[in-house]
């Protein structure tokens, strides 16, 4: 499940381009009612080329602030259709050596 705090990464060579196509692909069809529009799918990949990857919580607020709904979905159809990458948090706190 796609949460807030997943790190989300452009599959290398991506562009917004690519979004595109994969929207008019009629095998994008079945999703079009649920997915975001594709200003937000683009400039999604837009942030994650500048930045090289982001909390989802984080993109979403830049891109979609009221939609975010719809873009966590389009996140998790973009994975799908191997143009991003989805991971879980890392781990910020690790277990100090003890002295």
């Amino acid at each position: 499940m796609l949460q807030p705090d997943c790190v989300v990464s452009l599959i290398p060579g991506t562009t917004p381009d690519d979004v595109e196509a994969r929207l008019k692909s009629p095998l994008a069809d079945f999703a079009m009612g649920i997915l975001p529009d594709l200003g937000d799918m683009t400039a999604a990949v837009r942030h994650l080329a500048a930045a090289g990857r982001l909390q989802v919580a984080e993109l979403v607020e830049l891109v979609a602030p009221g939609r975010g709904e719809r873009l966590y979905r389009g996140l998790v159809w973009m994975a799908k259709m191997d143009l991003v990458r989805i991971m879980p948090p890392a781990t910020e706190a690790k277990a100090k050596p003890a002295r």
